[in-house]
């Protein structure tokens, strides 16, 4: 119980001061009205505006479900407080949350030390956007961090306990598409895993009721510029400037060379190795879990936003490096440290300049 005790409350400070390394790299002087204000770009308004008029007049909109919106919505109509103000506190406290219960399950099964899961996870490049008021992607990892805590357990679930799953695995494609890929637990034989059919067959119905065709919002994607296309087009596009064609960048290509091409890749190519090493020790529902989100994040022609919809898997990525280090000689246990370390710091770095980057209203994931 202490131990627990202890590692919430590093939690809790840990995640402070990564909010204030937030604040130091993108106030740059702005007054606390206007630093705030400024998270609110892209995506946001249309968040909003689904919680405040809805879809009708705006079919495009169906490219967002309308879960984080409502959810939202309600908060801040409970407790009288602006839409973006709501939206930015509920995704830090779920991503405080996600880092944390993931954490705690990640150094159980493994081995591995709660706290260097847990900053791993707040080094990711794009965590940032915890502070965006759209970013659906914190309620997302929360709501599948739980999934996967319960599907984790070699006991037989509880009545009770079997039908929270079930309702768990409907709501959550109604936050974020994404969480149609959990379907594939039912090759696992977790038959609750059948919610998400029955989210699929609601979302369908809704689409038709909202727009006359079940698949609106399959078409709604083409309002937002991303161009028709498969996976394998998407990694043609991320893989073709992989190579600059000349070296040194120019610094105002460095950012979307980053952006578009290595990140993508590099992150995509890790967590493919990181479900192999999974699948390798049996970890099956871990492996699938990780390959069912990077099939239907990464399922389009232009991955420029990949990296962020893959946030609720960062936490798995350090697993390889760590694991078994306390059961290998001081060599091999400090070179997987110093690895752990150094990507620790790149992350952080890249967090901070692109985080700064969105900020100041450029784009970023």
């Amino acid at each position: 119980m202490r131990s627990g005790s202890r590692a919430n409350r590093l939690y809790a400070a840990t995640f402070a001061a990564w909010i204030v390394l937030i604040v130091f790299v993108t106030a740059d002087g702005t007054p606390v009205v206007e630093w705030f204000s400024k998270w609110r770009r892209w995506d946001a308004i249309w968040y909003e505006t689904i919680w405040r008029e809805g879809y009708s007049g705006r079919l495009f909109l169906l490219a967002f479900p309308p879960g984080y919106s409502a959810i939202v919505g309600t908060l801040s109509w409970l407790f009288r407080s602006p839409f973006h103000v709501v939206a930015t506190t509920a995704n830090l406290l779920c991503y405080l949350c996600s880092c944390a219960w993931l954490a705690n399950h990640l150094a159980a099964r493994f081995g591995v030390p709660r706290a260097a899961v847990f900053m791993f996870a707040l080094s990711s490049p794009v965590s940032y956007f915890a502070f965006a008021p759209y970013s659906d992607v914190a309620l997302f990892g929360a709501l599948t961090a739980l999934i996967v805590l319960g599907g984790s357990t070699n006991s037989r679930l509880r009545r009770e306990q079997y039908w929270l799953a079930f309702a768990l695995m409907v709501i959550v494609p109604w936050v974020r598409l994404t969480g149609y890929g959990l379907a594939a637990w039912i090759l696992l034989r977790k038959s609750y895993a059948l919610g998400t059919i029955v989210a699929l067959g609601g979302w369908l119905i809704f689409n038709y009721w909202i727009a006359g065709d079940p698949i609106q919002f399959l078409r709604a994607q083409r309002e937002f510029g991303m161009p028709e296309g498969s996976f394998l087009d998407g990694f043609s596009r991320a893989a073709a400037n992989l190579v600059p064609a000349s070296w040194p960048i120019k610094p105002d290509a460095q950012i979307a060379w980053l952006q578009f091409h290595v990140l993508p890749v590099l992150y995509f190519g890790a967590l493919l190795a990181s479900a192999a090493w999974f699948a390798m020790r049996a970890e099956y529902l871990l492996a699938l879990t990780i390959l069912s989100i990077l099939v239907l994040s990464h399922n389009q022609a232009f991955w420029r936003s990949a990296v962020r919809y893959d946030l609720p898997l960062i936490p798995f990525l350090c697993i390889p490096i760590l694991s078994g280090a306390q059961t290998v000689n001081a060599a091999s246990r400090y070179s997987r440290y110093a690895v752990y370390t150094i990507i620790v710091l790149l992350q952080f770095s890249l967090q901070s300049v692109f985080a700064r980057q969105f900020h100041e209203g450029g784009w970023s994931f």
